[in-house]
């Protein structure tokens, strides 16, 4: 995909007081649709530069929304440190920038999702990053989806001195916003993608009378389900696209289970026969 002509620019930016090496924090726009917050202007050694907005992972800070080309880089210091001497030069402590952005236009922001599942999660069921234009990217993007609502895109965000929750980058556009979420949730359902085989898992009895061999790897899966076909065992197998294949069974067929799947691991990884270390047999004339 090749890179778009790709703009950076500042919605505002705050001057800090007593922010150490953190002299400001500005909000970056991208391609007037997607906002960027918490962008920093720092001081170091060499005089001033622009730290992307970051989360505390162990001990080490991750940047959650940057950009991976040395172009994308260069644009948004420039706008951002230019805009920081403005800021200084005007005695103000705040800069607002009217920004022509048009929230009902169409969306123009090339999207790239990528997703893995997320296993026990009370409510996360993916998480990933989104790249854009083949120039930014935002990670810690995630997959919600509770009981009782349809899931949806969660973008990431930290919490506050208040306690509240600020995102660190989301769309603000309408049509961005509904296509970053179809692109991440269309991403979501191919991952989600399942296959159930055998009974319905209703018709293996009470929870409490089933038992599972969990996420066994798909090929083999299907080995084993067909030997259960043979034995006459009732099962249900869920068949996860990115998550492998549990099979349940009713907890008394347990043993035959267990059993089928030791000889069918024993058929496919036979022992090799010992070879004894015998002396060489030597003939004499």
């Amino acid at each position: 995909m090749a890179e778009q002509n790709t703009t950076f620019e500042v919605s505002s930016m705050t001057q800090l007081e007593n922010g150490g090496n953190v002299k400001a924090l500005a909000n970056v726009v991208i391609n007037g649709e997607i906002a960027v917050n918490g962008v920093k202007v720092m001081e170091g050694e060499k005089g001033l530069f622009v730290a992307m907005p970051s989360i505390k992972v162990g001990g080490e800070f991750v940047d959650v929304a940057h950009p991976i080309t040395d172009k994308a880089y260069e644009q948004i210091s420039t706008a951002v440190l230019t805009d920081y001497s403005k800021l200084i030069s005007s005695g103000e402590k705040t800069l607002k920038n009217e920004l022509a952005t048009d929230k009902t236009k169409a969306a123009t922001s090339q999207i790239d999702v990528t997703l893995h599942a997320v296993n026990g999660g009370k409510s996360v069921a993916a998480a990933g990053q989104v790249k854009i234009d083949d120039c930014f990217v935002i990670k810690d993007v995630k997959v919600v989806k509770t009981a009782d609502k349809p899931e949806f895109t969660a973008m990431p965000s930290y919490q506050n001195q208040n306690g509240r929750y600020v995102d660190i980058a989301n769309p603000i556009t309408t049509a961005m916003h509904q296509k970053l979420n179809e692109a991440v949730i269309s991403k979501f359902k191919a991952l989600e993608q399942v296959e159930y085989r055998g009974v319905k898992f209703a018709e293996l009895g009470d929870k409490s009378q089933i038992a599972s061999l969990p996420r066994q790897n798909n090929k083999y899966a299907e080995k084993l389900m067909a030997e259960l076909d043979k034995a006459g065992v009732t099962y249900q197998a869920r068949i996860g696209s990115n998550s492998g294949t549990t099979i349940s069974v009713n907890a008394v067929d347990k043993p035959r289970l267990d059993s089928i799947n030791k000889a069918l691991q024993e058929a496919l990884n036979p022992k090799q026969p010992k070879v004894e270390n015998k002396p060489p047999k030597h003939s004499f004339h």
